[in-house]
């Protein structure tokens, strides 16, 4: 018999060997003060092990990466709504001027032909949307 040889059947060297039996868990701090033992059943184990395979290591990932492409689009959305009734007034406010200054020019140019004034180069037209 090999120095090195093992039982196959007692399960040494993978840590979620599901046969192996329950695991027990021993926490202490440096100076001992405290400490705390948690014993894992072969179900617990078994739970553990799926938990951390490189398959649902990549589920997760993905459902992280989806939930933060949710939350910024959710909070874009949020941003959209209280800026857009600003941009409502604004709009509204930019309209009101336009509206005054064509009216001021209407006024400016009637009072310049009441009084005779040389023609200046016509204004252009004011560009609407």
């Amino acid at each position: 018999m090999s120095v090195f040889s093992r039982n196959r059947g007692q399960g040494y060297g993978n840590i979620y060997t599901p046969h192996a039996g329950s695991m027990i868990i021993q926490v202490q701090r440096e100076h001992g003060l405290a400490n705390r033992t948690l014993v894992l059943t072969p179900r617990q184990m078994k739970l553990l092990r799926w938990m951390t395979s490189r398959r649902m290591m990549v589920v997760g990932a993905l459902v992280a990466v989806s939930w933060l492409w949710l939350v910024a689009d959710q909070a874009q959305t949020v941003i959209e709504r209280r800026t857009a009734p600003s941009a409502a007034l604004e709009r509204a406010r930019l309209d009101s001027l336009e509206r005054s200054l064509g009216e001021l020019q209407r006024r400016y140019e009637q009072v310049s032909r009441m009084l005779g004034a040389q023609p200046t180069v016509p204004t252009p037209p004011l560009l609407t949307e």
